[in-house]
This record gives structure tokens, sequence and C-alpha cells, in this order.
């Protein structure tokens, strides 16, 4: 593993997850966080012998670490697969959290009736529910249709045939 040198031209964290963040907004397929360094990288490809010795220079090699007798690996870490009802969800996930429509509301909904009409069940969730939270629960109903865990009864009722597991 090798580190730049921090007397060297290092560039502020921030500034480079800054510079990062708005390339992942502006959906740029390169991102120049960092224009010096990607400068010297481009000079290393079009004139690789002139440019070894500068950065043999730049980079170090840390020491090793000293081995500790009580070192233990850790486990790896088990990544939760998630259930058919959530990846059912998965494509509103941002739209519900913004509306604060929680999966276990919608999970309650499953469990507890057999038909779901969408001006009770918005009702439920949101006392008063504004346009923007019924659009977001019919669409999540409509989803979770798609999914077969409803099958729609008429323009904004529905009718459960599953449980989620």
């Amino acid at each position: 593993m090798t580190y730049v040198d921090p007397g060297s031209a290092a560039a502020r964290p921030e500034r480079v997850a800054r510079t990062m963040l708005r390339g992942i907004e502006r959906r740029r397929r390169v991102v120049h966080a960092v224009p010096l360094h990607s400068l010297a990288r481009m000079l290393a490809q079009r004139f690789p012998p002139s440019s070894d010795a500068p950065i043999e220079r730049a980079v170090a090699v840390p020491e090793p670490l000293p081995a500790t007798p009580n070192f233990a690996p850790t486990a790896p870490s088990v990544v939760p697969v998630p259930s058919e009802f959530e990846e059912a969800l998965a494509p509103l996930a941002r739209r519900m959290e913004r509306v604060k429509l929680s999966p276990a509301f919608v999970r309650g909904l499953l469990e507890s009736e057999e038909r779901i009409e969408l001006g009770e069940a918005a009702m439920r969730w949101a006392g008063m529910p504004n346009k923007n939270e019924r659009a977001a629960l019919r669409e999540v109903l409509d989803a979770l249709a798609a999914a077969g865990y409803l099958e729609s009864d008429g323009e904004e009722t529905w009718i459960v045939r599953r449980a989620p597991a």
C-alpha cells in the first residue's frame, strides 16, 4: 500500500468529496476530483520514463504494522438478503422516505385487511393526506399489486392476495 506524503500536493478530503458528489449528481463518467493529480497521471501515461522519478519521490511505502499476538480475524460480514416484499418496495424506497410512509405501515395493511381502499388507508396513515401523499401510497399499492400481493378491484381498491413473509 502506498500513500502520498502530507507535505506534497495532497488535496483536502472535503474538496474531493464535494467534487465527487457534484460529478455523481451530474452523472459524469469521469470525475477529476484533484486536477493536479489528474494532470500528473495523464503525463505519466504519455511519458512514462520521464515521470517515474517524480512519482517515486512523491509516493512512500509505509512501515509494516507490528504483529499483534492476540489478533483474531473478524467474521465475514453477512449481507441480509432482501425479502420479496422489500424488493417490491425498493424502487419506491426514496419516495416513501420523503413522504414518511414506512414499510411497516404498508406491511400492516397487507396483514390485517382483506380489502384496501386508497382513501381510507391514506387517512389512517397521514390523517388528512395531501395529493402527493395519496399518490405515493397509490404507487406503493400498485407496486405490490405488480408483485402479486394485491389484486386491483377497481380504481382505488385492492384485494389482499397474500401477506408478506
